[in-house]
């Protein structure tokens, strides 16, 4: 046993050096061996207090009056102690601002005392102001440098600032301190999943429910790594687990409506996100996961487009009183265009997008980028060199996010998310631009009342269709986007047919877009192609339970596993180019059709087999193909389909002649040609801003 002098030394030292928590058990030790010793008290009091274990102290305190210690030094203790559970017991019922303003007098009075700048961090914390929190965090850190809550705070707030390592260190330096700390586990580990570090993410989540089984926001944070990982049957038993336990928590409606697409599961992905609609009617997030799900499905479901115009209702009700935008100048010089997106990265988005600005005029337009989220890769480092404004708005409210916008004085604002993960839609209710357009990222209507054009082309947005959508249609005279060839050099090989000695079809498209309908087509190809194969290569394939229920599937038609070969996908992009070399004809899905997969068919010699629709995700194939000379591989029906599969893989020779000579031929076409592109879309940005200034207001 350690002398109590000795005990009393090591307290002190570590409490003179700023580590309370260290002190707290010597310090108990001398209060066990000295119990009527009030400076022992007194000690053990302050070093309770800078730890802010204010819990403790208070219990400690009402020993301490219980047995009428008394000592001027403890004394002291017991006045700090009594101002801070005052403030504490003050946070749920007194406001903010009044707060704020007593605990920065409590840091004058009393500057040493570590928990009143935990307190006053948090409490800048939640008015989301995470700057000035991490700068009162960090002050408080200089006083108690094992202080577990303001490590805690100070994790919180440097995550909310998108600082993850220093957030990171934050909370594992916090863990040392208390291993089994739920909030930090949890935290710690959803940082991890975010920087793809997969496996220490999932040593702090198996840790946490370790300790707590029924976490329901680890277990959800689990599915949520798995999913990440294409680990897609164990995120589905997450999410299973997750909404037996509560039934009506909607985030987890949310995420199983969209894992069960991909066990071929979409309809009963459908229910889920109608229950979490009808749970949470306030909360847009289930809006935009029906709308997505909806995309997969082979009948149309008209009803989408109520549930879009939903979304917009509730989008445009989050609108605060603004003033609409100013108009400015009839033909400013130059036009300011900016581009709201999550995926201004490796990524589809990314990838048509970089040849559009590659060949924007610099002296017509100045780009302005906002990013909504914070990652980052080579492509974003390109794209980042075509814009002349980079702005992150993750952080940013929507108020705050559409002041930012008009102070930019941008004339256009385009969206590039649509329904997809981390749009900002709300935001554009706001109207921070006089003119507002969805493009690219979502093949289908916003629903918000203040986006005024869809920018589309002829096929894809046909004029018959404007029914479907609440924008305006305005149409590219050619293809609504275009492929940047340049990163995509890979060589085109022979027509496999011609050593494999049988012909094989493929597609490269996500296992969703694989909907009944569509299996039950592709297995009549094969049963009218008897030696043929299927070769079908995506990320949901990882996962062991899909490709074999993929395999049960076609079985179900009589198709024989050995005629599927089924592959996982794998980084780099080259690697997944080359997996065109090993199919002789790509088959599109429907009504969901291929999009980036159709065009990088397209360049490695593979033409794509496709068919005709009655909306826009179902007109990207007819638009692709007709905009690069090759229509008579657009269907017009499933038997049609057959017809021209069956027709096309009977002459390997015409296949290999196009195999050679596809690519030269597209580079001169509307998807491929990025300068003719770029001279349409900057017309069209002109034409929408010259109308806008007829109508004179932004609302035309």
């Amino acid at each position: 046993m350690t002398p109590p002098e000795e005990s009393l030394n090591q307290g002190l030292n570590a409490l003179r050096n700023r580590y309370p928590s260290a002190a707290l058990p010597h310090l108990l030790a001398v209060v066990q061996a000295s119990p009527r010793n009030p400076q022992s008290w007194a000690n053990y009091l302050e070093a309770l207090i800078q730890a802010s274990d204010l819990g403790t102290a208070g219990h400690l305190m009402e020993v301490v009056q219980r047995h009428q210690i008394s000592d001027p030094c403890l004394q002291q203790q017991v006045q700090r102690l009594e101002r801070l559970q005052d403030i504490q017991n003050r946070l749920s019922t007194s406001r903010f601002a009044d707060l704020q303003t007593e605990l920065h007098r409590l840091c004058q009075d009393d500057p040493d005392l570590a928990p009143a700048y935990a307190l006053l961090g948090a409490l800048y914390l939640h008015t989301d102001q995470p700057e000035r929190s991490v700068t009162i965090l960090q002050q408080g850190l200089e006083l108690a440098r094992d202080n577990p809550v303001i490590l805690l705070q100070l994790g919180h707030a440097l995550a909310r600032l998108q600082d993850r390592p220093a957030a990171i260190r934050a909370y594992e330096d916090l863990l040392r301190l208390k291993p089994d700390h739920p909030e930090a586990l949890l935290a710690l580990g959803n940082l991890y999943a975010e920087t793809l570090q997969y496996s220490p993410a999932l040593a702090r989540y198996q840790q946490l429910l370790a300790l707590e089984p029924d976490n329901l926001p680890a277990l959800l944070a689990l599915g949520d790594l798995y999913y990440r990982s294409m680990q897609f049957h164990q995120a589905l038993v997450c999410y299973r687990q997750v909404c037996s336990r509560q039934p009506d928590l909607v985030p987890a409606l949310n995420r199983l409506g969209m894992i069960l697409q991909f066990f071929n599961r979409t309809e009963e992905g459908i229910e889920c996100f109608k229950k979490a609609m009808e749970l949470a009617p306030e909360d847009v997030g289930g809006y935009s996961g029906y709308l997505m799900v909806n995309l997969y499905l082979p009948h149309d479901h008209w009803s989408a487009g109520n549930v879009a115009k939903r979304f917009g209702t509730l989008a445009t009700q989050t609108v605060g009183t603004i003033q609409p935008p100013r108009i400015g100048s009839y033909a400013p010089n130059p036009l300011r265009i900016g581009f709201v997106s999550a995926d201004l990265r490796s990524h589809p988005v990314g990838y048509f997008l970089e040849s559009v600005l590659s060949h924007m005029d610099n002296n017509r337009f100045t780009l302005i980028a906002y990013p909504t989220v914070n990652k980052r890769d080579a492509m974003t480092d390109r794209l980042r060199g075509l814009f002349s404004h980079w702005h992150p708005i993750g952080l940013l409210k929507d108020e705050q996010a559409c002041g930012r916008i008009r102070q930019d004085g941008v004339h256009i604002l385009l969206d590039l998310s649509g329904h997809t993960d981390n749009h900002r839609l709300p935001l554009f209710a706001w109207r921070p631009a006089p003119v507002q357009v969805t493009w690219l990222g979502y093949s289908g209507t916003t629903g918000v009342p203040q986006m005024d054009y869809i920018l589309g082309d002829p096929w894809v947005t046909p004029l018959a269709e404007a029914a479907q959508y609440t924008e305006k249609i305005w149409q590219l005279p050619e293809s609504y986007l275009c492929f940047d060839t340049r990163h995509a050099a890979l060589p085109i090989s022979p027509l496999p047919a011609l050593s494999n000695g049988y012909l094989t079809f493929g597609s490269l498209n996500n296992i969703p877009k694989m909907n009944d309908t569509v299996v039950t087509l592709w297995a009549r190809i094969l049963h009218a192609l008897p030696t043929a194969r299927l070769y079908l290569k995506t990320k949901a394939l990882s996962d062991a339970s899909i490709m074999e229920l993929t395999r049960q599937r076609f079985a179900a038609h009589g198709i024989a596993p050995e005629r599927l070969i089924l592959e996982g996908f794998k980084l780099p992009r080259s690697h997944h180019l080359s997996a065109y070399h090993q199919i002789d004809i790509a088959l599109d899905p429907f009504p969901y059709n291929g999009t980036t997969t159709t065009v990088e068919a397209l360049w490695m010699g593979v033409p794509v087999l496709s068919m005709k629709g009655q909306r826009f995700i179902s007109h990207v194939g007819e638009s692709i193909l007709t905009n690069s000379g090759l229509s008579d591989w657009i269907a017009t029906d499933p038997d049609d389909y057959l017809h021209r599969a069956v027709r096309f893989a009977s002459d390997p020779t015409a296949l290999s002649r196009l195999r050679e000579q596809l690519r030269d031929k597209l580079r001169h076409t509307p998807v491929f040609d990025a300068p003719r592109f770029a001279l349409h879309f900057q017309q069209a940005l002109e034409q929408m801003w010259r109308a806008c200034m007829s109508c004179g207001e932004p609302l035309c």
